[in-house]
């Protein structure tokens, strides 16, 4: 069993490598020398642990926000209608599928009438 100093010192060098792994818990656990359920377990039984690992998948939701920021400034079409369709839905960016029958008519309604179940598998 580690002691309570082996254990904090894992746990702080499992949130290093998870930050430079960009949250990649399989890879950061090996880096450290852990199995991936102790990861886990420390976040299950560590509650300053487990908000540890929040705010790194906060840092990683910031660090992908400024990279599509940048692709917008920078003048990326298909960033800017990204940004458009998800952000803007309440200015009426937003796609819709409308399914229709040909030439825009109304979709018939088909209904499909199955035969009763055996006995045996009811």
């Amino acid at each position: 069993m580690m002691s309570a100093e082996t254990t904090a010192a894992r746990k702080k060098a499992m949130l290093e490598a998870l930050t430079l792994s960009f949250g990649v818990v399989a890879h950061a656990a090996k880096q450290v020398g852990i199995d991936r359920t102790t990861h886990y377990l420390w976040m299950d039984n560590d509650p300053e642990y487990k908000a540890a690992i929040a705010d790194l998948k906060e840092y990683k939701k910031d660090f992908i926000e400024s990279k599509l920021i940048k692709l917008i400034n920078d003048g990326d079409t298909a960033a800017t209608i990204f940004a458009a369709k998800t952000q803007l839905k309440d200015r009426g960016y937003i796609e819709r599928t409308e399914l229709t029958g040909a030439d825009g008519k109304e979709l018939i309604p088909i209904q499909f009438l199955l035969p009763p179940l055996p006995e045996e598998q009811k």
